[in-house]
């Protein structure tokens, strides 16, 4: 049995083939809602000066009370930037890089994750309630993933 939140049918015929199995032996079960109300999108427009953008991003960190926040960027080299910039100026929180050598247990005690979308695949953390995207999602697929992982225990998240 294989269980994924977000594929595409192409998704599902690929697997399929690299695993070997017929298509007799396949079977999808699909649930097409992407109706979540915990979950508030708002769209901001960035600003092309690095400090600037800083500022902003750091306006967003401080108006989230409750809960982790994930940060995406595209690339290693942007999560580092972005991590080695925010560090010094959000002092009283834990902020960390994602790759994977990062334990359960450290991973758990980071308040600000900051990586690629590799970052939520397999994320199921119930308490992140703010999740930004620094540059937009490859795709629809990819969006809907990082998106959901917001708002896990139903109360009000935003990204």
């Amino acid at each position: 049995m294989l269980l994924t939140a977000t594929y595409t049918y192409k998704d599902a015929q690929d697997i399929r083939t690299s695993l070997g199995i017929q298509s007799k032996n396949f079977a999808t079960i699909q649930n097409f809602s992407f109706e979540c109300k915990e979950i508030t999108i708002e769209v901001y427009k960035r600003r092309d000066n690095r400090e600037n953008f800083s500022i902003d991003l750091i306006d967003l960190i401080k108006k989230q009370e409750r809960g982790r926040i994930i940060i995406y960027c595209a690339t290693q080299s942007g999560y580092n930037d972005l991590f080695v910039t925010l560090q010094p100026l959000l002092p009283d929180k834990s902020l960390g890089v994602y790759h994977g050598g990062i334990g359960d247990e450290q991973h758990s005690k980071i308040q600000i994750m900051i990586g690629t979308n590799t970052f939520g695949m397999g994320i199921n953390s119930s308490d992140i309630y703010l999740v930004i995207h620094c540059v937009a999602p490859l795709n629809m697929t990819n969006l809907i993933q990082e998106i959901g992982r917001a708002g896990c225990d139903n109360n009000k998240a935003k990204m």
